[in-house]
């Protein structure tokens, strides 16, 4: 009775953390581009959005294509987000931007800022404004929540310290 050996005693443990860590689109919209994957907001995704020259929220929007969306799935062969090439951005019609944009705050990422919790206010929806112009205040809103819950442990620990201190 022959053994399978595999020649790499953790290489399941470092597939399975691969398959934790890919991040899964939250909605696709096909454009005249092809199908783009729309992604969950990360830390370099939020560094992004504020790097965003002052503009038309569609245009913001376009620019920020490039950060959340991709034309391909993460998957073993590309772990890692292929972002899309503002080149490529720059081709998409307004009517396709506002498609995204309105398919990427009706997405799940947004309930909680739409809908608020516990400790946070929701983000409405004015009335006649347009998915780029709410995405903006959407992301602008996360990005300040994210700037607070990174502030406030640091506050905490310089209060201690100066109390300690006195």
């Amino acid at each position: 009775m022959t053994e399978s050996k595999q020649p790499h005693g953790d290489e399941p443990k470092k597939k399975s953390l691969k398959l934790l860590l890919r991040s899964k689109p939250v909605t696709e919209v096909e454009t005249s581009i092809g199908r783009i994957y729309l992604y969950p907001l990360r830390v370099r995704d939020m560094t992004d959005f504020e790097k965003l020259e002052p503009a038309e929220a569609i245009d913001q929007i376009r620019n920020f294509l490039t950060s959340i969306g991709s034309l391909a799935l993460e998957s073993d062969e590309t772990p890692e987000r292929i972002p899309l090439d503002p080149e490529i951005t720059k081709t998409l019609s307004d009517d396709e931007v506002e498609l995204l944009s309105e398919a990427y705050v009706q997405s799940s990422v947004w309930q909680k800022v739409r809908e608020g919790d516990e400790d946070r206010k929701p983000v409405a929806r004015e009335d006649g404004e347009t998915a780029s112009a709410y995405l903006i205040r959407l992301v602008r809103d996360e990005v300040e929540q994210q700037r607070s819950r990174t502030a406030a442990p640091v506050c905490k620990a310089a209060a201690r310290e100066n109390a300690w201190l006195q």
